[in-house]
């Protein structure tokens, strides 16, 4: 039931929410501490695979960067 008040609440499953906070967070953490690996970041919003947290944050900002219409081709 929890599950179903958030998906009405924000629209997303809790799964997929806590990934955007977790990828959000390491947009914060990286525009911030610029100095901090890739492993560091992962590692401090929850992700113990390095790769597989850089593939979702590439993903993401790719998507962001297509919507708001920069010049990034889109699928790239």
């Amino acid at each position: 039931m929890p599950a179903l008040i958030l998906k009405s609440e924000t629209g997303d499953t809790p799964i997929n929410y806590l990934i955007q906070l977790r990828l959000e967070k390491a947009k914060e953490i990286l525009d911030t501490h610029p100095e901090q690996s890739i492993q560091q970041i992962s590692a401090s919003v929850g992700y113990d695979d390095a790769y597989h947290f850089s593939k979702l944050f590439k993903n993401i900002m790719e998507f962001h960067l297509c919507t708001m219409n920069y010049q990034l081709p889109c699928g790239a």
